[in-house]
């Protein structure tokens, strides 16, 4: 069974924390999350709209870091991209999305099912950067 993780990125705080729960209550309009962080960030009450929640893949780069939607990752050809989740009629999976390529301009898509090539070398919130 795969392991079902979050970590959420806090606007406001400008902070990573790992999710060790989640209350959701409220009305369709406005969700209220209860969210319990690991570290820094204590438990409180969050509005959907004051977070982004970054779901775990279930994989780990090749130096044993868990990939999260939202990481950024380098792949054994030198490609640097984007973690995101795909769905369409007929398949469900976690892409690599290029946003750099240092050799082949082609823009494409990978799929994450080789993670022991790929490192995470951060994420679209604290390393914006890597994002240019």
């Amino acid at each position: 069974m795969r392991e079902v993780k979050f970590r959420a990125w806090h606007r406001e705080y400008k902070a990573m924390g790992e999710v060790a729960k989640i209350d959701m209550w409220g009305s369709e309009d406005q969700y209220t999350f209860d969210l319990a962080f690991i570290g820094d960030l204590q438990e409180f009450d969050v509005l959907i709209g004051d977070i982004d929640l970054m779901q775990y893949t279930g994989l780990k780069d090749k130096n044993g870091k868990e990939i999260y939607e939202g990481d950024i990752v380098t792949t054994k050809f030198g490609r640097v991209c984007k973690v995101e989740w795909f769905e369409s009629p007929s398949m469900l999976c976690w892409d690599l999305v290029p946003i750099a390529m240092f050799e082949n301009p082609t823009p494409s898509k990978f799929d994450l099912w080789d993670s022991d090539n790929v490192e995470v070398i951060g994420n679209i919130y604290e390393n914006p950067e890597l994002l240019n």
